[in-house]
């Protein structure tokens, strides 16, 4: 078994998702990097913060340059972060030392690092929404199917008054209306560029720094961040928490298959069921036990985002650190149960 599911190619058709797996791999990583150095630039450029043909010269490096990412571990692992590994190796990208020098001017490991996240994050956000809004619609024609057909309700494991399937489907679905509402309300202040400098306080880029971060963000497609939030993470807890819920939502309808699926109960067929090496009569609940563990999973997972709100001071390369070791497989975790 690998260190995790999502990287084995045994258990990552069964416990990952491949659209959100291709977010977070060194490749995507760099590759949203080099999209923040190069909006940085042209920004600087465009305000004259940096002279236009170096801003011109780091744009096209930034389209055409191809960076190995085992290149970038021996600096990583000197720094702690991938980030000065990879300016010097980008720089190398631009062909005229003289440009490549303005290339991260002004800003900090942390700035590069935490916009190129939010560009990934933008982007498993929308691949979740589609997913819920399909499952919803599913959920909704069931609903209606069902709406008619009798079933023992039950409460505290015991047979209560009835209820109808079609009842019960419609209970499912509810969560996952609020959470397309938590989705669009929490967007707003988790997609935000990061450009703040070394301890906050945008002192190397002076008076423009608020009309630099600004157009930065919209080259981006990003929001603007007026306050920097290198050690103020409430936005990568509160998507933590709203992955966690979500996941929680979909495992809830794992655990109501389950049961419904139990041999004694045979009210359900818990969609396509999974085979036994000795027993051929059995017929698994394969993805209702997926979704019920991966919901444990991610409980776990969204209190280490918590924790690692705990930053001290400016800057906290433990906490940090935590996120990282964290928020790829929270997020993951939540694309395999919407999938």
């Amino acid at each position: 078994m690998t260190a995790t599911p999502f990287d084995s190619a045994v258990l990552r058709g069964h416990l990952s998702d491949a659209d959100a797996a291709a977010l977070f791999t060194d490749a995507a990583e760099i590759r949203a990097m080099m999209l923040v150095e190069a909006a940085l630039a042209e920004a600087q450029g465009a305000l004259g913060l940096i002279p236009a043909e170096a801003a011109e010269a780091i744009g096209r490096a930034a389209r055409e340059a191809v960076i190995d990412p085992a290149e970038l571990a021996e600096g990583t692992a000197a720094a702690g972060v991938v980030v000065p590994a990879f300016v010097e190796r980008f720089r190398r990208a631009v062909a005229d030392p003289a440009q490549a020098a303005w290339l991260h001017h002004g800003a900090t490991s942390q700035d590069i690092l935490d916009t190129a996240l939010v560009l990934r994050l933008k982007r498993l956000l929308e691949q979740l929404e589609a997913r819920q809004r399909a499952t919803l619609g599913a959920l909704a024609a069931a609903a209606r199917r069902w709406r008619d057909l009798p079933m023992a309700a039950r409460t505290r494991g015991q047979a209560a008054t009835p209820t109808s399937f079609g009842a019960r489907i419609a209970l499912w679905g509810a969560p996952l209306l609020r959470s397309l509402d938590r989705q669009a309300q929490l967007a707003p202040r988790l997609l935000v560029v990061s450009l703040h400098g070394a301890a906050g306080t945008s002192a190397a880029l002076g008076e423009a720094a608020p009309a630099l971060r600004a157009r930065m963000a919209a080259r981006l497609g990003l929001g603007d961040a007026p306050l920097p939030w290198h050690a103020a993470r409430d936005g990568l807890a509160e998507l933590a928490s709203h992955l966690a819920i979500l996941t929680a939502a979909h495992g809830k309808m794992g655990r109501d298959l389950l049961e419904l699926a139990r041999s004694e109960a045979g009210e359900a067929r818990a969609g396509a069921a999974g085979g036994s090496s000795t027993m051929p009569h059995k017929r698994n609940p394969v993805g209702p036990e997926a979704l019920i563990a991966l919901a444990r999973h991610a409980s776990r997972l969204s209190g280490a985002l918590q924790e690692a709100m705990l930053a001290e001071h400016e800057r906290d390369g433990a906490a940090w650190t935590l996120e990282w070791l964290s928020l790829p497989q929270l997020c993951l975790t939540a694309a395999a149960s919407a999938r």
